[in-house]
């Protein structure tokens, strides 16, 4: 099992794979970064939140969610490597 943390305490969900939980996966406006976490407690993938507008040319991958000028999450990453993972973009701008 693998859980969808949200870092607010509530809202989190507990998924059969990694790919699941990252499908399942609902951004909110929460300026906190979400993470994948496995049943050891370990954070293998997190979507980071970055709190200022995204930038195309400076971040050089679109944003997973984006919330314009008040910041965005960022893709997918394996948090060992910090290499993307997935590629997913929405907009609430």
């Amino acid at each position: 099992m693998y859980e969808l943390n949200y870092g607010t305490g509530a809202g989190n969900s507990y998924h059969e794979t990694v790919k699941e939980a990252m499908e399942a996966v609902e951004p909110t406006y929460t300026q906190l970064s979400i993470s994948i976490v496995d049943e050891d407690g370990n954070e293998l993938y997190a979507l980071p939140w970055w709190g200022v507008a995204h930038d195309i040319e400076s971040d050089g991958e679109p944003p997973h969610t984006d919330y314009g000028k008040n910041g965005y999450y960022g893709q997918w990453r394996n948090v060992e490597t910090g290499e993307i993972v997935s590629i997913v973009v929405q907009s609430y701008e």
